[in-house]
């Protein structure tokens, strides 16, 4: 018992120099520059231009789906998982849980709120049918009776599993009112201690004024600001990069850290034209999984929750 809370002290002191150092990286369970993450780009090829929202659940599903086996879990018969035997022309692999998506979805855009409940539980948001969408013959592609629902049995077992921020879904929206600060709070929170992937939904605005049009994103991971100790960058793949793998993109702040903008895979001439915002996002946690796998991640998670602690402090300080 004297080892052991020896070990831990010394975790938290770890824990403590780290985070009063700050200016760090923070990324997932597992997750580095080099792997770890999932990235489900386009073909472009009129069958998934729209469906950023869907490589982001393929990315976030795939990822839980990831741990739920690290933890000792075996997948359900016929549930998509990992990448295609082949490749695709450009040499990406395709996802096949995004394959799945394109054979049972449209080719129509903005419905990151849909994707995942759909994927796990062979159900739809309420806000699925008040919208109409259903009735719209833009949506025929859509088969909603007998498909998805990979995990219906553990849900209707178990929904404690998924439908808290220990497992499935939370999704989460705002409309430009999370500040710099509140965003590193909840990142922290989500990333550190809750070991959350988060789908993070971005808008285009005209520079000149007027919105353009949204775009969904994976987040992995971030970093903060030596200084004051604030989110600079975010770490995302990105379906419509052409690029496989994980890029740092940094974080711009407009009146004071009240307005949160980033600039993403647009060229330098677009990013005259557009300006990117943070509007909304969902989180989708693995931490049951974590800790049902030994000592080393479930430190991690105490050292998680002290920085996320330091971090809060740090704050109500200034």
């Amino acid at each position: 018992m004297k080892k052991q809370t020896y070990l831990l002290g010394v975790i938290l002191a770890s824990g403590a120099l780290s985070a009063s150092a700050f200016g760090a990286t923070y990324f997932l369970p597992g997750v580095s520059l080099e792997g770890g993450w999932h990235d489900a780009e386009k073909e472009w090829k009129g069958i998934d231009n729209q469906m950023c929202w869907a490589a982001q659940s393929a990315n976030m599903a795939q990822y839980w789906q990831d741990w739920y086996v690290k933890a000792g879990n075996t997948l359900p018969e016929g549930t998509p998982s990992g990448y295609g035997a082949t490749k695709r022309d450009d040499g990406i692999p395709a996802s096949n849980i995004f394959e799945i998506f394109k054979e049972n979805w449209t080719n129509q855009g903005g419905l990151s709120k849909y994707g995942l409940t759909w994927y796990f539980t062979g159900t739809l948001h309420p806000q699925y049918y008040r919208s109409g969408y259903d009735k719209n013959a833009n949506w025929t592609k859509l088969k909603t009776y007998g498909q998805g629902g990979y995990f219906s049995e553990q849900y209707n077992n178990s929904p404690e599993i998924f439908m808290t921020n220990e497992g499935f879904i939370e999704h989460l929206e705002y409309d430009g009112g999370l500040n710099i600060r509140e965003f590193t709070e909840k990142m922290m929170q989500y990333i550190t201690v809750d070991y959350s992937v988060v789908g993070l939904t971005l808008d285009f605005w005209l520079q000149a004024g007027g919105y353009y049009g949204g775009h969904a994103v994976t987040l992995w991971g971030f970093e903060t600001n030596d200084e004051t100790g604030l989110a600079n960058a975010i770490y995302i793949t990105d379906s419509d990069d052409e690029y496989y793998g994980i890029k740092r993109y940094p974080i711009e702040t407009y009146y004071d850290g009240a307005d949160i903008a980033v600039g993403t895979y647009l060229d330098e001439e677009l990013r005259t034209t557009y300006r990117t915002e943070f509007d909304r996002f969902a989180t989708l946690s693995v931490s049951r999984f974590v800790a049902a796998i030994p000592e080393p991640s479930a430190f991690g998670l105490i050292a998680g929750m002290f920085a996320l602690a330091v971090s809060t402090a740090r704050r109500r300080r200034k």
